[in-house]
C-alpha cells in the first residue's frame, strides 16, 4: 500500500499527482493537495486520478461558504468510488 498525492485546480478543474513532498491542504485560492492513503501498490496512477475525478467530496459542505476553503485533505483509497460522495 502507498500514500499519493494529488493536486487539484479548482479553476480548471484539472487533477494532476503532487509533488511528493507536497503538504495536504489549501495551497492557494485556487490549488488544494490531497492525500489518498492504502492505494494499493498496483493500482495505476492514471486510473487513480479519474477514480478520484469521478467521486464527489463533499466535505466542505456545512463548514465553509467557500467550497475551497474548507473541508478535508486527507482521504482513505477505499472511500473513492465512482459516482460516490464523500461528506
Amino acid at each position: 500500500m502507498r500514500t499519493i498525492l494529488v493536486k487539484d485546480n479548482h479553476q480548471t478543474g484539472a487533477t494532476t499527482l503532487a509533488h511528493p513532498l507536497a503538504k495536504p491542504g489549501k495551497q492557494n485560492e485556487t490549488v488544494s493537495v490531497k492525500e489518498i492513503r492504502n492505494v494499493p501498490d498496483d493500482f495505476p496512477l492514471g486510473k487513480l486520478l479519474v477514480l478520484w475525478n469521478r467521486t464527489c467530496d463533499c466535505t466542505w459542505l456545512g463548514k465553509e461558504k467557500d467550497p475551497m476553503a474548507g473541508g478535508r485533505f486527507t482521504f482513505e483509497f477505499a472511500e473513492l468510488g465512482e459516482g460516490k460522495i464523500i461528506r
